[in-house]
């Protein structure tokens, strides 16, 4: 989930910031989230213009939200998220709205692969050349990074 928010969200703002730092601080796997983060800054590419168009309709097109809107920009900090930028907001939104059938979904899939499905996977030739490439032996080091 932190690997689809970071996706989602560009590294220039200040969301990013507590992002990285549960990634680096919470029992996460970091390979999963390495490979979300890959997958959904893909899927914010390509549905760059929905989310600007999402962020547009929450930022200029709710007129009961103006006030707000300018209560944030007023404040010290929270410019720095650049929350008025049209992508930006349009990324955090879809992350929110995304982060709990995500959550859940990916549970499911995981359990299903791993009842029924991750033995037989382990004995396909290809998988036996991936655990052999530099790129799995790097992601493996990027997990024992946090002892984990």
């Amino acid at each position: 989930m932190l690997g689809m928010m970071l996706g989602l969200l560009t590294f220039k703002t200040l969301f990013a910031a507590p992002l990285l730092l549960i990634l680096i601080l919470v029992n996460v796997n970091l390979a999963a989230a390495i490979v979300g983060l890959f997958i959904f800054r893909l899927i914010e590419y390509l549905a760059d213009p929905l989310l600007h168009s999402l962020g547009y309709w929450v930022l200029a097109d709710i007129p009961g939200l103006e006030g707000f809107w300018t209560a944030l920009a007023s404040m010290r900090i929270v410019p720095f998220t650049r929350f008025n930028n049209t992508l930006i907001m349009g990324g955090l939104l879809a992350a929110a709205v995304l982060a709990i059938p995500l959550f859940w979904g990916v549970k499911r899939l995981i359990i299903g692969y791993r009842e029924g499905y991750q033995e037989r996977v382990q004995n396909w030739k290809i998988i036996k050349i991936l655990k052999g490439s530099a790129l799995f032996r790097f992601l493996s080091g990027v997990e024992k990074l946090g002892g984990r």
